[in-house]
């Protein structure tokens, strides 16, 4: 697991700023990281690194498995994300998000989750030189800690401490905002790793 855990800590820059060339390719606008912290942490103590705001967000969970497992998550606030939604809809399909019907609006933070997810945990895995497979994110609306509780216990269940990495990633005028947070445990290689 330490062998793992270096590897993946010294990936994991290169990782985030693939993940925000992706996110800034579909916007066409520069995405800049704000801040980029690691820490291992038990479980039951992601809310104490995170915050534990009781205001509403969106949530995209991307559960990933291979060598290393875990879990990838963006958060935005609602703002923020019928923010990201109108940029989309406007610059790709010439309308507004606000006419789209609530299932195409999931589907459209849901490929923004894919997209993220894919080029981040790519280069984890090409570090590691092992493949590492990803779910189709799911989109949730909740408060942070309901959204995230469930995580911390399936990790709790198989690890005693977690590498997280936390990011906050902003547009450069400010109107779009989101955090992308990494939770890794170790796994034993599957029969789908290369």
């Amino acid at each position: 697991m330490e062998e793992l855990l270096t590897i993946v800590k010294e990936s994991s820059i290169r990782a985030v700023r693939n993940a925000v060339s992706a996110l800034s390719a579909i916007l066409e606008n520069k995405i800049r990281l704000q801040s980029c912290s690691l820490h291992m942490v038990r479980p039951e103590e992601v809310l104490d690194y995170i915050g534990s705001t009781f205001s509403s967000i969106i949530g995209v969970v991307s559960k990933f498995r291979g060598v290393v497992e875990g879990y990838l998550l963006l958060i935005f606030d609602i703002e923020h994300a019928e923010n990201l939604l109108d940029r989309l809809f406007k610059r790709h399909l010439n309308s507004s998000f606000k006419d789209a019907e609530n299932s195409i609006k999931i589907d459209a933070l849901r490929e923004v989750g894919n997209i993220i997810a894919g080029n981040f945990l790519s280069e984890i895995g090409n570090a590691l030189r092992k493949r590492v497979d990803y779910s189709i994110p799911e989109v949730k609306a909740d408060f942070l800690p309901a959204l995230v509780d469930p995580i911390c216990i399936a990790l709790a269940l198989k690890e005693s401490k977690v590498l997280m990495l936390d990011t906050d990633f902003q547009l450069e005028n400010g109107d779009l905002r989101l955090n992308l947070i990494f939770f890794l445990s170790s796994s034993k290689p599957s029969e789908g790793s290369r």
